[in-house]
């Protein structure tokens, strides 16, 4: 979009969030969904309590199979007349509004007196540059940026696991420290008490995004399957849904693009990604993980990864299958307490706690 249209549609907003304002507030809750996983957990928990609850989803990327159905829950796609007509109103008579992503209209949207705002983000920490930090806004104007900045002020509370990820965070989105409180991962409530005593002979292969089409990952991913089963593993993977492979990998099992991985993530003894978020829930599980980055020179420059890449997270980093295959046949692993360092509290209560902070 523009940069003019933008200004144009925020200025739009504003005026009727204003009028809106006006209006008493209600007891209810307006939510801002990209993809909903962390929020269908509080959503639920509040619609029992009673809570009126709207929830604004992205027709796109909302994983509604998982979404919660309740009498006290109202959902709406973020059409152009639902953003236009229902969301000003509802953010600015709501008495808590929470989201999972960059949400642009909130640069119209300032926080109003006697409401809560906060943001449940959809990653529990980062690998690859993002927020301020991205190599991407070197090449946007400073309108932009500003603009950026102005949506971060807006998010009121961040949750995020602990304050290791709290200080990450910080800095990509230019917030203060106490703008955080380490909550927990809603979205991890529920696996944590359902996982195994006993783990799969199970490995998954998650890649993140690329923008770069020249990472060979059909020729990674059949290599990794030939080598691994014949070594008595399973091998299943879980792309980046907004990865579309041009050819079939004959007889690899793959996990549905909308299909949340935690169920499989919780009975699988190794996970294999590279830049993605993975590791900073697989940590809660025990499950070992290995980090296969063959194109390290190539995405550390664009989009780029965070300056502690190769210390934050507890695992063998390689560039090559064989030797990918070599850590998992060997049993090669980081330290899987590693999780007691990125999460403050006890895991599996966080829907819970976010509740009793924002609400009680």
């Amino acid at each position: 979009m523009k940069d003019y249209v933008i200004i144009f549609y925020l200025l739009v907003l504003r005026m009727f969030y204003s009028i809106y304002s006006i209006s008493p507030i209600k007891s209810q809750t307006t939510c801002i969904v990209t993809y909903g996983d962390n929020v269908w957990p509080i959503a639920h928990e509040l619609a029992n309590e009673g809570q009126r609850v709207y929830i604004f989803f992205d027709q796109r990327k909302a994983m509604l199979k998982e979404a919660p159905s309740h009498r006290n829950i109202i959902y709406r796609p973020l059409n152009i007349w639902n953003r236009l007509v229902h969301l000003p109103y509802l953010m600015a008579t709501s008495s808590h509004g929470m989201m999972d992503n960059y949400i642009v209209e909130l640069a119209a949207f300032p926080i109003r007196t006697g409401t809560q705002r906060f943001q449940v983000w959809h990653a529990a920490g980062a690998l690859k540059s993002f927020g301020l930090q991205a190599t991407q806004n070197k090449e946007r104007g400073a309108r932009a940026n500003k603009r950026f900045r102005n949506v971060y002020q807006q998010y009121g509370h961040f949750v995020v696991p602990g304050m290791k990820c709290a200080k990450q965070f910080s800095k990509a989105h230019a917030l203060p420290l106490d703008c955080f409180v380490p909550l927990g991962m809603p979205r991890t409530d529920y696996w944590y008490h359902l996982q195994p005593m006993k783990k799969d002979r199970l490995v998954i292969y998650a890649p993140t995004y690329r923008e770069n089409t020249d990472f060979e990952i059909i020729s990674y991913i059949q290599t990794m399957h030939e080598e691994l089963t014949k070594r008595g593993f399973q091998f299943m993977v879980k792309l980046h849904p907004a990865v579309k492979l041009t050819a079939n990998c004959e007889g690899v099992r793959f996990i549905e693009s909308d299909e949340s991985i935690m169920p499989y993530l919780i009975r699988a003894e190794w996970v294999i990604t590279d830049y993605s978020s993975i590791p900073f829930e697989a940590c809660l599980f025990r499950t070992k993980i290995a980090l296969f980055v063959p194109d390290f020179e190539a995405y550390s420059i664009v989009p780029g990864v965070v300056n502690d890449y190769a210390t934050l997270v507890d695992a063998p980093i390689v560039k090559s299958v064989d030797v990918l295959v070599d850590c998992i046949e060997h049993n090669i692993h980081g330290n899987l307490s590693w999780a007691s360092e990125w999460y403050d509290d006890a895991p599996g209560f966080a829907t819970s706690r976010i509740i009793e902070y924002f609400y009680r």
